[in-house]
């Protein structure tokens, strides 16, 4: 990998239209918010892809690209191109291409298909040469968007500076790792709940248990009341009331 710093990472170009445009706008969303392995962080010295550049404007009718346009195609490691019959009829996606290899060269365009076969779909100056770094195609968006998450580490691996090989492992790896310690916060979350409902549970016999030893005492004075004023009969009634349930309905 080159150690020339660019501006974007990337350079989306695509035809603007619905279909193009969403899967475009996915791909976009789907590489900003990926996370590098930490062991290629270190070698690639990229925490991060963050630069990606999607025009969301329909380029003015003109003979040449924007200077804009021109000017980001120049500052841009590699050029993703979306493949599809409708993009092939577009000029600007073709000089978009041709102005890229011009700065950059072909190794780093990274042509994607997501509508019809190569020949049919791809910019006529990408067909000089057999090139393709992703396979996309579906038969609707839902499909595509999982063909995207499956194929997206082929435009990601080239920018980190390592295979696609490598790079899937080490996001299975990662993806694995997460999954554990997903699994294992849950499962400190579930014991830790049911510590908290024992202890609950502990709490609300011991609160129970005292509140009838203290309604106990009241009664055995009371009993003790009716005792010292000779009415046995009352003070046995109270005194029966002190003794808990188990223990009356037992002699019932």
């Amino acid at each position: 990998m080159e150690n020339r710093k660019f501006k974007y990472d990337f350079f989306i170009s695509y035809k603007h239209g619905a279909y193009d445009s969403k899967i475009s706008g996915y791909i976009q969303k789907k590489l900003e918010n990926y996370k590098i392995p930490r062991e290629i962080q270190k070698r690639c010295g990229k925490q991060r892809i963050t630069k990606v550049f999607r025009d969301k404007e329909e380029l003015s009718v003109t003979v040449d690209l924007s200077q804009e346009i021109e000017e980001q195609l120049k500052n841009t490691e590699y050029l993703i191109v979306m493949c599809s019959p409708e993009s092939k009829k577009s000029r600007w996606v073709n000089r978009e291409v041709q102005t890229f290899i011009n700065y950059r060269g072909w190794e780093y365009v990274l042509p994607v298909l997501i509508e019809g076969e190569p020949a049919d779909a791809f910019p006529d100056i990408l067909n000089e040469r057999e090139m393709l770094a992703a396979d996309m195609r579906g038969g609707n968006f839902k499909e595509a968007k999982k063909k995207c998450n499956q194929e997206i580490l082929r435009l990601i691996a080239p920018a980190l500076g390592c295979s696609y090989d490598e790079l899937r492992q080490r996001d299975k790896l990662y993806t694995s790792r997460r999954i554990a310690v997903a699994a294992l916060s849950i499962s400190f979350a579930a014991l830790g709940f049911g510590i908290y409902s024992w202890n609950q549970s502990v709490q609300i016999k011991e609160n129970y248990w005292q509140k009838m030893k203290n309604q106990a005492g009241l009664l055995a004075e009371k009993s003790t009341e009716l005792l010292e004023k000779a009415d046995r009969e009352a003070a046995l009634l109270v005194a029966l009331e002190a003794l808990p349930d188990s223990v009356t309905s037992d002699e019932k």
